[in-house]
């Protein structure tokens, strides 16, 4: 591990120590979660109508600002409120992503809380439902008091720290693991399915644009579909985080 990862890994383990939410996890089968951060066009044109073929249902985390019909960011188009208002009557979950796509600066906790509640309240208003009622971290960066403020405003927070949930979860910090055709293990996926079939936890997964060649931040159109085949295949449910959040609870 190179002293980068070491000290993300620290990072990481220090934010799920304090303000958790916690839940235990008593579940009967392995529970799966695909989820797409900002949702660029090309998920919608490449990635939705394999998921609508297969039947299966995604979160998505949108952020206002970009989810505009002009609105784009280093030439990279992204789905807009209204398509986002019809994936959510299909039965696909719209989280909240910030309004601004904010990073965590030192000093400005009140004003990424206000930017999240800002996104949350917008996605209410347009798409309504339990639109914005989840929230996902921009980059997978936070402080504690971020955390401590969010955690109780929103049902769920998805980190970007690898791993399966197992045992219990700190829903105001799940454990996901990324999808990029870059950097792409296909064995290391395949092991945290079984692991969450084998041990009834709840794996995560999060990606961005779904095109050919593949986006630095997401996957390939084929690697997409093995992603969705593996998915299909294991012994977990595939549910979306809003789902799944009710079956752990029940």
């Amino acid at each position: 591990m190179s002293a980068r990862s070491a000290l993300q890994d620290l990072k990481g383990r220090f934010y799920r120590s304090f303000y958790r939410k916690e839940q235990r996890l008593r579940l009967d089968r392995g529970i799966v979660s695909l989820t797409f951060d900002d949702v660029p066009h090309s998920a919608l044109e490449n990635a939705f109508p394999l998921l609508e073929r297969a039947g299966q249902k995604v979160t998505l985390y949108v952020a206002g600002s970009v989810a505009q019909p002009d609105a784009a960011t280093n030439n990279e188009r992204f789905i807009s409120l209204n398509e986002a208002k019809r994936l959510h009557q299909l039965g696909h979950q719209i989280g909240c992503h910030t309004f601004t796509h904010r990073r965590p600066r030192p000093g400005t906790d009140e004003a990424y809380v206000n930017d999240a509640i800002r996104n949350r309240d917008l996605l209410q208003k347009e798409i309504g439902g339990d639109a914005g009622r989840h929230f996902s971290y921009p980059f997978g960066a936070l402080t504690l008091g971020i955390k401590r403020r969010l955690r109780w405003e929103y049902d769920s927070l998805r980190s970007a720290r690898r791993g399966v949930n197992v045992g219990s979860v700190d829903l105001a910090h799940i454990l996901a693991d990324r999808l990029y055709s870059r950097s792409l293990d296909r064995e290391y996926i395949v092991s945290q399915l079984t692991t969450a079939q084998e041990r009834r936890g709840w794996v995560v997964f999060y990606t961005h644009g779904v095109s050919n060649p593949a986006p630095d931040y997401g996957l390939s159109v084929s690697d997409f579909e093995w992603v969705l085949s593996r998915l299909q295949a294991s012994r977990c449910d595939l549910l979306t985080v809003a789902k799944a959040c009710e079956r752990i609870q029940q």
